[in-house]
């Protein structure tokens, strides 16, 4: 669950049961339609483990991404739109 200490718990809100005593029901604060324990709490757990899983590897792709087209200018001090706010940044430290 994601309840783990890694990561916060999903807020729930709990409600009676009508239909049994002393018995609540669970579901996410979030999206009332979700109720803890069921098909579609696991699944939004997955969609949740997932998202946390890619995140460090897209942002890693997005930042090479914007890296690889600045290489050439950024190594011949060449002004470029992508290159001038980097070039603007390291002409004070040089």
């Amino acid at each position: 669950m994601l309840n783990s200490p890694a990561l916060p718990p999903l807020p729930t809100q709990a409600y009676d049961d009508p239909e049994q005593d002393d018995n609540m029901i669970l579901y996410m604060r979030r999206d009332l339609s979700i109720e803890c324990g069921s098909d579609d709490h696991k699944s939004t757990e997955h969609l949740a483990y997932f998202l946390i899983a890619i995140w460090p590897l897209g942002s890693l792709l997005l930042y090479g991404s914007l890296l690889i087209p600045c290489y050439k200018p950024l190594q011949a001090k060449t002004p470029t739109a992508l290159t001038r706010p980097l070039l603007s940044c390291t002409a004070s430290t040089s």
